[in-house]
């Protein structure tokens, strides 16, 4: 997504308000995180938007 928006790691920092470190620690473990979620999905017979969403504060 950083790349289609043409967005640098930096930039998502300030917007986000997320540590630099923490931001470079999901990049590395993107497939980690998504592997997990897809297994719970399969386990649970559902799709993602029924174990997560997103709530804007």
């Amino acid at each position: 997504m950083l790349i289609d928006r043409n967005m640098k790691k930096g930039a998502l920092f300030k917007l986000s308000g997320i540590s630099n470190a923490s931001i470079t620690k999901i990049g590395k473990t993107v497939a980690l995180q998504q592997m997990f979620l897809i297994r719970l999905c399969t386990a649970l017979e559902c799709n993602i938007e029924d174990i997560m969403e997103i709530i804007k504060e």
